[in-house]
């Protein structure tokens, strides 16, 4: 496989097949042909998203997320820098699923989703872990920026308007952070802590 480029400057995925071709024993010549695969590679590349997406917010997955956590902190062991990841759970998601149903919780959980990806940094990670919850990786930060993004995403959820079908839904949410560096064992380590945090 390789690419070429068009005149205008796009680029085609192609497939190149060689073929020699022999005459009494010796090479005469070669056929070379190409084919163009851009749909495959467009479809390959589609299954690739779903399986590191979630399909509702479009936000990473929490398997992805884990994945890319790990490579974080194996990141931090050969620095001295920091991160930190928040753990994000609304509040009172199950009161808005019981009495407006499930097609309420989904089009809040989007608005949430697509509301903390655009009001992230351009290093964040941000995932929806599964249910109300999400996650933030935040790359990079001291004690005092930690702060402040975490009550940044706070009030993100709190500045959400949300309504559906004429009624009027409060939207908050708890927090809980907790800080990366060389000595954090594991991402479950991780993960255990800034959920025991947003619990507290």
């Amino acid at each position: 496989e390789t690419v070429f480029w068009r005149s205008d400057g796009k680029a085609v995925n192609v497939e190149c097949t060689v073929r020699p071709q022999h005459h009494e024993g010796e090479c005469v010549g070669v056929v070379v042909a190409f084919r163009d695969i851009a749909e495959r590679k467009r479809f390959e590349a589609e299954l690739q998203w779903q399986v590191h997406h979630d399909h509702l917010t479009k936000l990473v997955n929490r398997q992805y997320f884990e994945d890319l956590l790990e490579q974080e902190l194996l990141r931090l062991k050969r620095s001295s820098e920091r991160s930190a990841l928040l753990f994000i759970d609304l509040d009172r998601f199950k009161q808005i699923n019981d009495n407006a149903g499930h097609a309420a919780g989904d089009a809040l959980l989007s608005r949430i989703g697509q509301n903390l990806k655009i009001r992230s940094r351009q290093s964040d990670l941000v995932a929806r872990l599964g249910g109300d919850e999400f996650a933030v990786l935040l790359r990079n930060v001291d004690d005092e920026s930690v702060v402040a993004l975490a009550e940044k995403f706070r009030a993100i959820l709190e500045d959400t308007q949300f309504s559906y079908q004429g009624r009027e839904f409060e939207v908050s949410g708890s927090i809980g952070v907790s800080n990366l560096n060389r000595h954090t064992p594991s991402p479950a380590y991780a993960m255990n802590c800034a959920d025991a945090a947003c619990q507290i």
